[in-house]
């Protein structure tokens, strides 16, 4: 269960889905097994204020806060801790 924003410079609870950006994710593991690779959802949340300035990707198959200037370009990537995945 998500229980803060993603950002790990915030310490925003989450409380209610109206309030911040959700994020889904999917992301592909290699199998323990050797067997076909694991594809797995995570869900990510921003509070209203960082969801401003950021949002959550995938880069190389990591999870990835992205700051983005207004006019949308990235300008610096952070990982996102894994804790905060549901």
């Amino acid at each position: 269960m998500l229980s803060k924003c993603a950002n790990p410079g915030c310490s925003e609870l989450f409380r209610y889905l109206g309030e911040g950006r959700l994020f889904q994710l999917e992301r592909t593991f290699a199998s323990d097994q050797g067997g076909k690779a694991v594809r797995k959802i995570e869900h990510y949340w921003l509070c209203d204020r960082c969801s401003r300035a950021m949002r959550v990707g995938v880069l190389e198959n990591e999870a990835l806060l992205i700051f983005s200037d207004p006019d949308g370009t990235v300008t610096n990537t952070s990982p996102v801790d894994r804790v905060q995945a549901a």
